[in-house]
């Protein structure tokens, strides 16, 4: 399979018409969700409320097309140069196919994605690895923002639309969300057999599927958002920094209350973000760290005091809006 060949918004959307079945099970029948990409040049994907007939409660989910594209080159260039994945070595990797010997500043990374070439291959299992990937990349994105719909989150902003002039609304409502996608990602965690996603296990996980491979694409999509967006997840005071959020999401993938001890717990969530810095290293050309590292934006009691804050607003506000249930 070349990148040329491969066409992201179906696969999205295929992947998308699986999953809002399931969710649509849940809802009033007069709700609909459907998913609509967009041209903007920002990396965004967004949920919204849209005019329906008398009664119909309607929205769409939007995508730009500058983040599939995105999201589609730097996991190709994952699943072709990648050397091993969950503790298990990956056969014959090959050059990313990006600029060998340069080293951009991180600013240029998208640019440099862009201008991956088309006619890269992949063969035999990096097919599946890359299809893995990505969809286990996209059910996280889809999953967020289908999470602002069933919780009630646009019904009550299009109710009330004055109270997100407190940010503390739009902080609640995102801590929500990423809750609730953390919650379906880990409770489907995939079960394909393939020894890179089945692993050896994650300290004293209990889960029958291991979860570490969801938690590891998890933190690559994460981590090269971070790095490389102009638009998506920037520092706004009304979300939690990127990175929290990141370090957030990564514990409860790990079903942080099945680890007999914190440091297991730790341990683990190292190994997973070092693990996609590593990746990231490797499909960039970037020089080898010398010892393990995370890209932290902001210093960790930091981060827990913005945690604190943000889960004391969140039970005090999350009373306000009501999620969708069957008939209601």
């Amino acid at each position: 399979m070349e990148l040329l060949d491969f066409i992201p918004e179906e696969f999205i959307l295929d992947h998308f018409d699986q999953m809002n079945r399931r969710t649509m099970a849940f809802l009033p029948p007069n709700v609909s969700i459907a998913l609509r990409f967009v041209n903007s040049d920002d990396l965004r994907i967004y949920a919204t409320s849209v005019p329906g007939d008398e009664g119909a409660q309607c929205y769409e989910i939007r995508v730009s097309r500058h983040l599939v594209e995105f999201v589609t080159r730097y996991l190709f260039a994952v699943a072709r140069c990648v050397d091993t994945i969950n503790g298990h070595n990956i056969p014959d990797p090959q050059p990313s196919g990006l600029p060998r010997r340069w080293f951009p500043d991180v600013e240029r990374m998208e640019a440099l994605l862009n201008a991956l070439p088309s006619d890269l291959q992949l063969h035999g299992e990096r097919v599946s690895l890359f299809l893995a990937i990505f969809a286990e990349a996209w059910d996280l994105l889809l999953f967020h923002e289908t999470a602002h719909i069933t919780e009630g989150h646009l019904r009550f902003k299009d109710e009330h639309p004055e109270r997100f002039d407190d940010p503390i609304y739009s902080r609640s409502c995102e801590l929500e969300a990423d809750d609730r996608a953390n919650r379906w990602l880990r409770d489907r965690a995939t079960a394909l057999d393939y020894p890179w996603i089945t692993g050896e296990g994650t300290g004293s996980g209990a889960y029958g599927v291991d979860p570490k491979f969801t938690v590891i694409v998890v933190s690559i999509l994460f981590l090269s958002l971070r790095v490389g967006a102009t638009t998506f997840g920037e520092a706004r005071e009304n979300y939690l920094p990127l990175g929290t959020r990141h370090m957030l999401t990564v514990i409860q993938l790990l079903q942080h209350e099945s680890f007999d001890a914190t440091e297991d717990l730790f341990e683990a969530v190292l190994y997973a973000m070092t693990e996609s810095l590593r990746i990231l290293d490797l499909v960039m050309d970037w020089p080898q760290r010398p010892i393990s590292t995370l890209v932290i934006d902001v210093p960790l009691e930091r981060q827990g005091e913005l945690v604190s804050a943000a889960l004391a607003d969140h039970e005090r506000l999350r009373g306000e809006w009501l999620p969708y249930r069957p008939g209601r």
